[in-house]
């Protein structure tokens, strides 16, 4: 597929300008707050000499590096910006939550079979005793 200028260049601007406002809005939890400030820190260092080798080199290659990581360091400092201060129902000082965490993968097999064999013996048709 070949694209042409003009559709390169609007999804160039687009793309950007439609990830970073969805990025704040999501925001950021607490517990991601350390993972997304490494990529924004190594991405804005990065940034810099391959935005500095496009200049100098004038290769389409090190352009799109340097695009790539102004675009992954714009998404997660619009997403630093947005903490969510309060996602963990944190009740005591500690910082610790009281509740267990609830595995999704736990499944209670004999609880789903049983409800599901109640629907499968209600979805049966009724025979009329002629």
């Amino acid at each position: 597929m070949h694209l042409s200028p003009t559709q390169l260049l609007l999804l160039l601007i687009l793309a950007p300008a439609l990830t970073v406002p969805a990025a704040y809005r999501r925001g950021c939890r607490v517990r991601e707050l350390t993972s997304v400030q490494i990529v924004a820190i190594l991405t804005t260092i990065g940034f810099w000499p391959a935005f500095y080798l496009y200049t100098e080199v004038r290769s389409i290659g090190w352009g799109a590096i340097a695009y790539g990581l102004a675009c992954t360091s714009l998404i997660s400092l619009s997403m630093i910006w947005n903490v969510d201060r309060d996602d963990g129902g944190h009740d005591d000082e500690s910082g610790r939550d009281p509740s267990p965490p609830i595995d999704p993968l736990f499944i209670d097999w004999p609880e789903f079979e049983r409800s599901f064999w109640e629907h499968v013996d209600r979805r049966q048709p009724q025979r009329s005793r002629s």
